[in-house]
């Protein structure tokens, strides 16, 4: 009986241990098809992500590896050679960012491809 109960509250704990997890707002919008790419512009979702996670290092007077990404100009020529998809995607042949840390939101990442495919617009 001793050993009944005690396998009892073994099944219990690990199934209530395995049901208990936290998903991230993003990956949870994700899941339910909440990345809207339809309307994706540089100014209001691709250069903020790109301000606060490339900028730090890729800004100023003295930018890390003398690559800029301030500013539309020098996105665009990072579009332009690849470098911005392969970095971000950690792509073979390329430099992954950010340096040290995981790759970006798969949503950002599915509008930053959505507004290259559009031709990376000034927009």
């Amino acid at each position: 009986m001793r050993n009944s109960l005690l396998s009892i509250f073994l099944i219990i704990g690990m199934m209530s241990w395995n049901s208990c997890y936290y998903d991230s707002k993003e990956a949870l919008l994700e899941d339910a098809g909440g990345c809207d790419t339809s309307a994706v512009s540089f100014s209001n979702e691709i250069n903020p992500v790109i301000v606060s996670k490339c900028n730090s290092c890729h800004g100023g007077a003295s930018p890390s590896a003398g690559i800029s990404t301030e500013g539309y100009t020098n996105i665009q020529t990072l579009v332009n050679n690849g470098k911005l998809w392969g970095s971000v995607n950690h792509l073979s042949g390329y430099s992954a960012m950010p340096q040290g840390g995981s790759k970006l939101e798969s949503c950002y990442l599915q509008k930053l491809n959505a507004w290259i495919t559009a031709g990376a617009p000034n927009n």
